[in-house]
């Protein structure tokens, strides 16, 4: 009687075009040239996750961001928004409470709001959350960071939305962390 145990593989050796573990597949890449690994030194997904060192270097998640913030017409003022990175939940979370029921019973959110309470959520510098002498602007005090960051910006409102397109950037929601392989052949 044959047995129902799965046959193993008579040759365990390699070659470029087909390695047959992770592990033949992180060596190639590995040992790879420059020039055989090609022109943008990409690596294997793999090689990247189990990397203990760029674990530890992509523990920094802020981003300075510098923008003009004088009013239309007036010499240009740059000042750098010191911006973290905001994972999917808290997006996620931001756009649910930004949510709104319309009549015949659709949700929609309002994005101008959401786009603020994302910024104000990203912010390290200046520090609105958590220091509430950033919430005083043109003496008058404000309980919520959001209000204090609309009314700081109030000259040029823009400015909110185009800070929470870099807070999305920076969470690695944009195109251009996404590298388009050509196939041979197809430039």
């Amino acid at each position: 009687m044959a047995s129902e145990t799965p046959t193993q593989p008579q040759d365990q050796t390699t070659d470029d075009a087909n390695p047959r573990t992770p592990a033949d597949a992180l060596s190639l890449v590995a040992n790879a040239q420059p020039s055989e690994v090609g022109p943008r030194s990409a690596h294997l997904a793999s090689e990247w996750f189990l990397d203990a060192e760029a674990q530890q270097a992509e523990t920094v998640a802020s981003a300075v961001v510098p923008m003009n913030v004088a009013p239309a017409g007036a010499p240009e003022r740059i000042v750098d928004f010191r911006l973290q990175v905001l994972d999917r939940e808290r997006i996620e979370a931001i756009r649910r409470e930004c949510t709104a029921r319309r009549s015949d019973g659709t949700d929609e959110v309002n994005g101008m709001e959401a786009n603020l309470r994302m910024v104000v959520e990203s912010l390290i510098d200046p520090p609105i959350r958590t220091d509430p002498n950033f919430r005083v602007v043109r003496g008058q005090t404000y309980m919520d960071p959001a209000d204090a960051l609309k009314a700081r910006l109030a000259h040029k409102p823009g400015l909110i939305d185009q800070l929470a397109g870099r807070v999305t950037d920076i969470s690695g929601y944009n195109t251009a962390d996404t590298k388009e392989v050509k196939a041979a052949g197809n430039s």
